[in-house]
């Protein structure tokens, strides 16, 4: 019994020992482990005054079932990020791999209110959020909580419409810094 108790104990120590490592790691380690993780890529839209505009995210998750909640994080520093704030309400489009030139350009869309949708067809959905066209699907949410998550601002909306668009579509993934497909 006593070994078996000094077993787990330096299988406990060691355990211990490698949680409380304390060696630093940059924003690029951090960033390069999670790009080896694979993400579907939507587009966050929102309109105000008349003027719909979108950014792409990855960082979205479901959070709950009842009510229907998800979250998105949005980098405080996105030209976008203080007009979802205003508004109080946004559209996610689900993209499909064929969406990656939409992906691109609300990855690097500014203020433009003069190409704010870059050209890509959409529609106004029931909160007045852009829908955009061709993608998989897409969800209506308003505002529901917004919280202070380092660079970015961690937004939890709550669902009031969605549908699925064209379930036969394959997703668009972003994978280790680039666009990737599911076979």
């Amino acid at each position: 019994m006593g070994i078996v108790l000094i077993t787990i104990f330096y299988y406990l120590r060691g355990i211990h020992n490698f949680m409380i490592n304390e060696e630093k790691y940059s924003e690029k380690d951090f960033r390069q482990l999670f790009g080896n993780f694979p993400t579907g890529v939507t587009v966050i839209g929102m309109n105000e005054n008349g003027i719909s505009k979108g950014i792409t995210a990855n960082s979205i998750t479901s959070v709950s079932l009842k009510p229907m909640l998800l979250l998105v994080c949005i980098d405080k520093n996105a030209a976008s990020h203080e007009v979802l704030k205003r508004v109080g309400q946004f559209s996610i489009n689900f993209l499909s791999n064929e969406q990656k030139d939409a992906s691109r350009f609300f990855a690097n869309s500014t203020s433009d209110t003069n190409n704010s949708m870059g050209g890509f067809s959409f529609l106004l959905g029931n909160n007045g959020s852009p829908i955009l066209d061709d993608v998989i699907g897409w969800i209506e949410c308003k505002i529901s909580s917004w919280y202070e998550g380092g660079d970015h601002s961690i937004v939890l909306g709550e669902v009031t419409n969605m549908k699925i668009q064209d379930e036969n579509l394959k997703p668009l993934v972003y994978y280790n810094g680039d666009y990737s497909e599911i076979a």
